[in-house]
C-alpha cells in the first residue's frame, strides 16, 4: 500500500550547523547566575557632538569605550569566576568586548551572528573601535571569523569540553575569546533587547533613543563577581563618562 502523508504534518530539518554556536552559548549561560540593573541616560550632548563628528561612530562603538574606561577603575568589571580547578577569580589587566553583529552570510544564504572581539579597548580610538566593527559587518566572514567556523564543525562532545574548560578553568583565554564584557543591542530596529545569555562578567544593551535623546541602558552582570550596587555605580559612572570624556572625543572629531 502506497503510504500517503497527512497534508498537516511537517518534515523535521536537519539543524543548521550556524547555530550550533548560539545553542552553545545558551548552554554556557545557564552556569553564569545573572541579574540586571538599568538607568535611564541622557544622552543628548552625545548625539549633538556625534552628529558634528567628521567620522561616523555608531553607539556600540561609544557604549565600548566609555564601559571600558569605566572598568579601567572599576577592577571588577575585568574579572571573572573560575571553578576548577579550585574556587577564585581571575582578573586581566585590560578590558576586551565582544559586540553581537547580525549580518547576512553568503554561504549559506542567511543571516547569522558574529562577535566583533577587540582588544584593549580602552587604548584605542573610538575610530579605531568604529573601524573594526564595520569591518565585522562587511568583511569576508572565512578569514574573519575562521576561528568560529572550525568550532562549528566540531563534534559537539569536543565542543562541549572546550566550553566547559573555558568556562570553568581558564580565566586569561575566556577573557581574550569571550570578552570580559560584551554588548548586544537591537536598538537600530527599534527594538529592546535587555535579557541575552550572559558568558562574560557583565553585558551592556540599550534601548532605542527617544525623541528627548535618552534612553534606558542595562546592564547584566555575574552576581558571583558583582552586587547590585557595584553594578549600578558603574552603570552611574558610564554616563558621566559618556557625557564628558566621550563627548570631548567626538569633539574632537568634529
Amino acid at each position: 500500500m502506497k503510504f500517503f502523508r497527512k497534508p498537516d504534518h511537517g518534515s523535521y530539518l536537519l539543524f543548521p550547523r550556524h547555530r550550533r554556536m548560539i545553542v552553545d552559548i545558551c548552554n554556557a549561560a545557564k552556569t553564569v547566575p545573572a541579574f540586571s540593573v538599568q538607568r535611564e541616560f541622557d544622552l543628548s550632548n552625545i548625539a549633538t557632538a556625534r552628529q558634528s563628528a567628521k567620522t561616523r561612530i555608531g553607539w556600540a562603538a561609544l557604549f565600548a569605550r566609555g564601559y571600558s574606561l569605566v572598568a579601567k577603575d572599576v577592577p571588577e568589571l575585568r574579572q571573572t569566576f573560575i571553578t576548577l580547578p579550585w574556587m577564585r577569580l581571575y582578573q586581566h589587566p585590560t578590558s576586551v568586548v565582544n559586540v553581537t553583529v547580525n549580518r547576512f552570510d553568503q554561504s549559506i544564504n542567511r543571516e547569522r551572528l558574529l562577535w566583533a572581539r577587540i582588544r584593549n579597548v580602552e587604548t584605542l580610538t573610538l575610530a579605531a573601535i568604529q573601524k573594526s566593527i564595520s569591518e565585522h559587518q562587511t568583511a569576508d566572514l572565512k578569514t574573519l571569523f575562521r576561528d568560529g567556523q572550525v568550532m562549528e564543525k566540531m563534534p559537539a562532545p569536543i565542543r562541549w569540553l572546550s566550553w566547559h574548560l573555558l568556562m570553568r578553568w581558564q580565566g586569561r583565554k575566556r577573557a581574550r575569546r569571550l570578552g570580559t564584557f560584551t554588548i548586544s543591542t537591537l536598538a537600530n530596529l527599534g527594538t529592546t533587547n535587555d535579557n541575552h545569555p550572559l558568558i562574560a562578567t557583565s553585558s551592556l544593551s540599550y534601548s532605542p533613543l527617544t525623541s528627548q535623546q535618552r534612553t534606558i541602558v542595562t546592564l547584566l552582570a555575574d552576581h558571583r563577581v558583582l552586587d547590585g550596587a557595584l553594578a549600578a555605580r558603574a552603570l552611574v559612572a558610564l554616563e558621566r563618562v559618556m557625557q564628558h570624556q566621550i563627548v570631548d572625543e567626538l569633539a574632537s572629531l568634529a
